[in-house]
Parts: C-alpha cells; structure tokens; sequence
C-alpha cells in the first residue's frame, strides 16, 4: 500500500505540474504526452490499490482488466509520443494516438464479453507476512490466476512498444551526437527501459512478484523523467532548438531558453567564455560571467546594435545577433544568440572617424586664417 501511494504521489504531482504549464503558456505537444504519461502511471498504481482494497474475486479481476484495457496501452504509448516529440518526429503523434485509442476500444470490448481472456482466474488466495528489502508485508487478500497465451501476446507487445521508443532515441543519439545533452537523453532512456526490464524479470520469474518489480520501475520512470523536466528544463525547449546550432562552426553561439538559461551551445562559444568544454548547460550568470547582463539584454530579434566587449586586454569586440527560436505550437521557446567578431571592423571605422576628426580640425583652422587673413 505505502509503495503504491508513494508513486500514485509522485506521478499525480508531475501530472498537474505538467497541466499547469499547459494551461498557463506552454502548450506544446511535449508538455501534454509527459502529463499522459504521468497520469497513467498515477492511474495504475490507483487501480492497484483499488483491486487490493476489494475482497470479492470479480472486483478483483475486473480491476486487472481494467488496467490491461485502458491504462496500459496509454503508458506505453504516451512514452512513445513522449519520444517522438522529443526527437521532432511530431507528425507520427496523431497516428500513435488513434492507434491507441482503437486498442482500448478492442480490448475494452474483448475483455467485457470475456472476462477471463487474459487470465484463468482460480478465486481468492492469502499471502503473506513477508520481508521485502526490510520492509515487512501483512497478509493480505489475492487473485489466484494464471496467465494465458493472449496476456503474453499483450505483454510481447508492450515489450515490441517500449523497444520501438528506445530506438527512436538511440537513432535520434547517433544523428545528433554535437547538440543533445547526455545526461538528459540519458535520463530519458533510463525512464523508458524501467518499465520494460521490470517486467521481464516479472514474467521470466527472474524476480519474484514479492518484489513488485513494476511498481518500483515506475518510480524510476517518474523519478527519470522529473529530472529531465526540472533539472534539464525540456519544458523550456526540446532539443529540436539546438539544431540551429548545427553548421554554425565558426561564430560563437549559444541557445538560451525564456528563463536565460543556456541549454546549448558551439564550441566557439564555450572557448570564448573559457567554459568546460564538455558542459553545454548553464544559468547566464555562470556561463557568461561578467557579461551575462549584456549578453541576456539583447531580446530583439536583431540586435546588431548591441556590442559586446570581450577581453579588453585584446580589445576584441563581438555584435550579438539573436533570433527567436520557435517551439513546436508556435510560441517562442527561446532565442540563439550568435556573437560576431566585428573587431576589424570597429578599428576601422575607428581609424576613419579619427581621420574625419583631423580633417575637420584642420578645416577649421584653415577657415580661421581666411577670417583673420
């Protein structure tokens, strides 16, 4: 019961947090497969709960097709949707989700006119006390029921779903090794594989259903993918952003959310900055140092005006360009920043001007010598 309250906890709070973005500036496809996500985990561990709580063998049974029926297929698939609008592969979302819906109308249907489809259910047994990882389980009420041909087949394809998602991530890895930040991918690849591996180990009697090997992968799913949310701020800008950052080699530039938070970044511009060169995330202030006010006044999308002096000692002078980058519905999901070195250029309009200056002086002392002529 504590552990299916635990994760009912954490997914239900990083639903509404989603669902609070949503209603408030961010509605981006992104935003609303996570909420799904989390509402399905939320989901699961309220209809476990429910099915330990009843104590007739039809509740029972009834609340485990209920899980198979419905929250099920929209855990698997919104952690596909999630995937793909992550690596801005937006346009298969709309087919994933009719896709979805037709199975939780087929198996709604299959399972009320047979109940027993997934399972042969042989009534009511006791289990427990028992110690899992220190913790001490009282005796409690369960369907005694064993799997049939058409639950593997199920499980296959939540197996089949899952791998599909992990190879859209790993393809999106090898395609854009330069712009994704590994800790972020990461942690998205450690949310989708628990759940797969979880229940493999389940269902190939590796770990024992003591152990609740599912329940426990869906608190890292939440865990994994709250961290991409907080720590990594994809609700601030998906990676698609930093493609902009591809082909430009040599300008400095850097890609900063509507926070001023840098989430990515070239080469040139960590060297510049004399940032780590294997650090592509950063607040302002750490990353630009002295220079963070100037460089996060310039919100136009053409500052061209805006000059920025970088190591006086070599006097090198860079105007920033920036440009408003666009999220997926349309908002402005932040801004690339590109530094040109205009250096040349400032010295030569300084040489001119200085010229002008002379020739001026030396007018008005001609001019003065007429007069006094």
């Amino acid at each position: 019961m504590f552990l299916y309250a635990a994760v009912f906890s954490v997914a239900l709070a990083l639903c509404l947090y989603a669902v609070v973005r949503y209603l408030r500036d961010d509605r981006r496809p992104v935003t609303v497969a996570f909420a799904v996500v989390m509402a399905a985990v939320a989901s699961w561990e309220l209809l476990n709960f429910l099915v330990d709580a009843v104590t007739t063998e039809q509740l029972k049974l009834l609340g485990k097709n209920a899980v198979n029926a419905a929250v099920y297929p929209v855990f698997v698939y919104g952690i596909l949707a999630f995937a793909l609008v992550y690596t801005d592969n937006e346009r298969w979302v709309r087919p994933v989700a009719v896709v979805c819906v037709v199975q939780i109308v087929g198996m709604s249907a299959a399972l009320g006119l047979a109940p027993e489809l997934l399972y042969e259910s042989n009534g009511l047994v006791t289990q427990g006390p028992f110690t899992v990882a220190g913790i001490t389980v009282d005796r409690f009420v369960a369907l005694d029921r064993t799997l049939k041909p058409a639950f593997l087949i199920l499980w296959a394809h939540a197996q089949l779903v899952t791998l599909a998602t992990g190879a859209i991530l790993v393809r999106y890895i090898d395609q854009t090794p330069r712009i994704f930040v590994p800790g972020q991918v990461a942690a998205v690849l450690v949310g989708v594989v628990a759940p797969l591996s979880a229940s493999f180990l389940l269902v190939s009697g590796v770990i024992s259903p003591a152990w609740n090997p599912t329940d426990l992968s869906f608190i890292i799913t939440a865990i994994a993918f709250g961290f991409v949310v907080f720590r990594y701020r994809v609700f601030r800008l998906t990676p698609m952003g930093s493609q902009q950052l591809v082909g430009i080699e040599d300008d400095p530039a850097v890609l900063l959310d509507t926070d001023d938070w840098v989430i990515g970044s070239n080469a040139a511009a960590r060297a510049l900055f004399g940032v780590e060169s294997d650090r592509r995330e950063a607040a302002a202030e750490t990353f630009f140092g002295p220079f963070a006010e100037q460089v996060t006044w310039s919100h136009g999308t053409n500052a061209a005006d805006a000059s920025l002096l970088i190591e006086p000692d070599d006097d090198r002078r860079f105007e920033l360009a920036t440009a408003p980058v666009r999220a997926s519905a349309g908002t402005i999901g932040g801004r690339l920043v590109v530094f040109r070195d205009v250096t040349d250029h400032a010295e030569d309009t300084q040489a001119i001007r200085q010229q002008n200056e002379r020739l001026e002086e030396f007018a008005d002392v001609v001019a003065d010598d007429l007069r006094n002529g």
